[in-house]
């Protein structure tokens, strides 16, 4: 068959569908009498693909393997018999080879903000309907607006209370400032020092970690995260701590 001249910008601009109505028909006629471009095409469509988030998990493996050849200075890997994957995994290999970081398209880190709200919920209610008849009409309000989640609201209500001496109050208040994103206030709630002193404490650190990372500040976040980690006294925010980090690595 004839060979026909085209370029991997052609190519992209058609899969990007940045050809004219002319451009396409004249290039999907080369597509359909060339081989050697269908295959091309074909290939740019898979490494394509594979930047999307689910085919990422499909060949994750495989790019591994290419990665801990080529750090040991071996090109001898194991691959599956797919052709696709086969395809995108040789492309992989050949983007470290020739010194191009894969890191953003295959293990790029979630963002701060995604892991914030996968690992973000509002601590549970411990003052409504126990019975305590302390518990004043502004507080039972408050209350009422955080289940709601009506943050906005809840924190104007937050100014008809003394939250002196009231960690758990003071916890509630923190994420709510969290919950509308003022994470000055937040930060300030979580680092009471009744707060601190009280039962809550472990809560307050968990929070403040959160806060730092939807702060985008990773580095800090991670080393809050860390510190919760190592804590054998909780259980179950340490478990929780390690299972962010790992998700940030």
């Amino acid at each position: 068959m004839e060979s026909e001249e085209f370029n991997y910008n052609q190519i992209e601009r058609y899969l990007a569908d940045q050809m004219t109505a002319e451009e396409k028909v004249a290039f999907e006629a080369l597509i359909s009498d060339n081989a050697t471009l269908r295959d091309e095409v074909a290939l740019h469509k898979d490494i394509s693909a594979a930047a999307t988030e689910e085919e990422v998990m499909n060949f994750r493996a495989v790019a591994r393997s290419v990665i801990k050849a080529q750090s040991s200075r071996t090109i001898t890997i194991a691959l599956p018999s797919s052709r696709r994957y086969f395809m995108i995994a040789a492309s992989v290999a050949l983007l470290i080879v020739a010194g191009i970081s894969i890191n953003l398209l295959l293990f790029k880190a979630r963002s701060t903000e995604e892991l914030f709200s996968n690992y973000f919920e509002p601590y549970q209610d411990l003052i409504s309907g126990r019975n305590d008849t302390n518990t004043d009409k502004e507080v039972a309000l408050f209350m009422s607006l955080y289940n709601q989640e009506n943050y906005l609201e809840a924190i104007d209500q937050l100014n008809t209370i003394d939250l002196t001496n009231k960690p758990l109050l003071q916890l509630y208040a923190g994420i709510c400032f969290l919950g509308t994103d003022q994470l000055d206030d937040a930060e300030k709630s979580f680092a009471a020092p009744a707060l601190g002193r009280s039962l809550y404490a472990k809560d307050a650190r968990w929070y403040a970690a959160l806060t730092l990372l939807k702060e985008g500040n990773a580095e800090e976040a991670k080393k809050a995260l860390t510190t919760i980690s190592q804590d054998n006294s909780d259980g179950s925010y340490q478990k929780r701590a390690q299972a962010l980090i790992d998700e940030m690595e």
